[in-house]
């Protein structure tokens, strides 16, 4: 019998050491996450800036012309705007709730297997 309490006192034990932990893993995540947000943006920011005003002029402009240049600079605004609304998407996004306009996709299925 002595046994089985001794169980039970390293069970509560380990939950409750499971739930502090949980705790302060919750808690630095709301500590380190704006931050993490910020530094992704900077290094975002900090690519680009080098591809524009660095890389492209030298490497872009010289062999290709400047029509082709235009084209390598508007495809590449157009993938840094399309990584920005992605990444600021997931952000501000909450999870479980993907959007609004799945409810018709997944309408229109039920339609389409019910109607097979």
């Amino acid at each position: 019998m002595k046994r089985v309490v001794n169980c039970r006192c390293i069970q509560r034990v380990v939950l409750s050491a499971i739930g502090w932990i949980d705790w302060a893993f919750s808690l630095l995540l709301r500590v380190v996450g704006p931050v993490l947000v910020v530094l992704a943006n900077s290094l975002i920011a900090l690519v680009s800036v080098q591809w524009i005003f660095g890389l492209a002029p030298v490497y872009v402009t010289a062999p290709y012309g400047v029509v082709a240049s235009g084209l390598v600079h508007a495809f590449g605004i157009y993938l840094l705007l399309n990584i920005l609304f992605n990444y600021w998407g997931c952000l501000l996004t909450r999870p479980g709730f993907p959007g609004d306009h799945l409810a018709a996709v997944e309408a229109a299925a039920e339609r389409a297997t019910r109607d097979s």
